[in-house]
């Protein structure tokens, strides 16, 4: 599982996010990747006892590529060059910070939900979050 997931992000970060969605805004692509790969995860959900699971979960670690290959030099963009290291550590230390939490909560949230539900739900849950992405991208006319 582990290999179909970072083979899923070397190529979106790599070959995805470069050629095929080098034309598209990266705050657009950025929300795009969101929504398909929410609906990936929704995808999975149908797959989960099976060994095909890898396909789909491979296909969504190519969004979530994409989405890392924007966020670091979206940061370095909209930060000033004297700031950007107190903004890194700040990021880092949320983004590395919750991961734990995150394990408790959904290690305790797996006793009570089958595998086919919990990934209908993060999928939607990524879904319902890329459109209010969009929607806020398109409000404001971030580019």
């Amino acid at each position: 599982m582990d290999v179909a997931i970072a083979s899923g992000v070397i190529l979106g970060s790599s070959v995805v996010s470069q050629k095929i969605l080098g034309k598209i805004k990266d705050m657009m692509k950025m929300g795009l990747a969101m929504l398909f790969y929410g609906t990936i995860m929704c995808f999975v959900s149908f797959f989960v006892t099976n060994f095909w699971v890898l396909l789909p979960l491979g296909l969504g670690a190519i969004f979530l590529g994409v989405i890392q290959t924007i966020i670091y030099p979206l940061i370095q963009k909209i930060t000033e060059k004297t700031q950007q290291g107190k903004i890194f550590a700040a990021f880092e230390t949320l983004t590395v910070g919750i991961i734990p939490l995150g394990s408790i909560l959904f290690g305790f949230i797996a006793k009570f939900l089958v595998p086919q539900i919990f990934f209908l739900i993060y999928g939607f849950y990524y879904i319902f979050l890329a459109i209010i992405f969009i929607l806020i991208i398109k409000k404001y006319n971030f580019s």
